[in-house]
């Protein structure tokens, strides 16, 4: 649902020049939000779609491993800018996307701190 050569793009920006790479998220958000209102409308007529259940994002194995892949994009943004990255993060209109964001801001961030980096159980995979 996002796309992810954009957040690379952003995060590659928030390491050398951090002003650069927030602009190009707000669209993608937009995108997403969109996206996000659209899959939850569908999935109320599919009963074989259990992304969502009474209109609320499921956090399955494959919504959060869909999801954590953009984690280490959404860390360097945190690092570069904190508060900035917040803000974007609070323009999710969706609850459950907004607490997903976080909480992968969260593990990006605090995975240096408490030595966890390249542990499969800490995001599901080795490729952070």
């Amino acid at each position: 649902m996002i796309d992810s050569d954009i957040l690379k793009v952003a995060a590659g920006f928030a390491v050398i020049e951090p002003d650069k790479a927030f602009p190009y998220l707000t669209p993608m958000i937009d995108m997403t939000n969109d996206l996000m209102t659209a899959n939850a409308l569908l999935a109320k007529y599919n009963k074989r779609d259990t992304t969502f259940k009474q209109g609320e994002l499921i956090f399955t194995q494959n919504i959060n491993g869909a999801f954590t892949r953009y984690g280490k994009e959404l860390g360097a943004l945190a690092k570069a800018d904190f508060g900035r990255t917040q803000g974007l993060v609070g323009q999710f209109r969706r609850d459950d996307v907004r607490i997903l964001a976080k909480l992968l801001i969260a593990q990006s961030v605090l995975k240096d701190k408490i030595g966890l980096e390249g542990n499969p159980a800490f995001y599901g995979n080795d490729d952070f």
